[in-house]
């Protein structure tokens, strides 16, 4: 039976949760703390170990380990892109389902976001290896570059590749929005008030 170990190291403003199991490393996540706010700003596995609820695992004790250390009562996920290039993959599907899951949403105002005039071009990204297909979204305002991939409104899982070979306008992209079936690579996370209590549920902890 492997045995799985947590790590703590507290940094300056902040801490990073190390997991382990049978002395291997699986990976790590990162909180930082700017006042009562507590940030998730980075988090990642390695990829054997990718798909196995090991990111789930971090993502909870980062938070529970802000929590108790730096007694936050807002929190923030920091969704940054992976490098930005043309045809970059989103990486951190997994990330979203889980934000989604803790009642965090998407930091932006869908109807300015994805207006007809703020939308230049969107184009396909194809699936590869165990990273969903996807699209890349060129915008008028910053981030200027977007990824998105569209879930499953039954299944809260990545739509298959053929699902993209469609026609979608601005008015797609803000309907998945609303129904949480679009998860963005590249947009901070919020959670909000009336979400609070379905957060602490998630992480198995008392509301702070």
């Amino acid at each position: 039976m492997s045995r799985q170990e947590l790590k703590v190291l507290e940094l300056k403003k902040g801490l990073k949760i190390s997991l382990y199991e049978d002395n291997k490393l699986i990976g790590e996540g990162f909180g930082e703390v700017e006042g009562s706010l507590g940030i998730l700003y980075d988090v990642y596995v390695f990829k054997e170990y990718q798909k196995k609820g090991y990111g789930k695992i971090i993502v909870k004790e980062v938070f529970k380990e802000l929590i108790k250390r730096f007694q936050v009562k807002d929190f923030l996920i920091r969704m940054v892109m992976k490098g930005g290039q043309k045809g970059n993959l989103l990486e951190n599907v997994g990330m979203g389902i889980i934000a989604y899951k803790m009642g965090f949403s998407p930091q932006i105002n869908p109807y300015e976001f994805f207006s007809q005039e703020n939308i230049k071009n969107v184009e396909i990204i194809p699936q590869r290896e165990i990273y969903p297909a996807g699209y890349q979204i060129s915008l008028q305002k910053a981030p200027y570059l977007l990824t998105a991939v569209i879930l499953d409104p039954f299944l809260q899982k990545p739509q298959p590749q053929t699902f993209y070979y469609r026609f979608v306008s601005h008015k797609n992209f803000i309907q998945w929005f609303l129904e949480n079936q679009i998860i963005l690579g590249n947009v901070n996370y919020q959670l909000k008030e009336e979400n609070k209590e379905k957060f602490y549920n998630y992480l198995e902890v008392k509301n702070a």
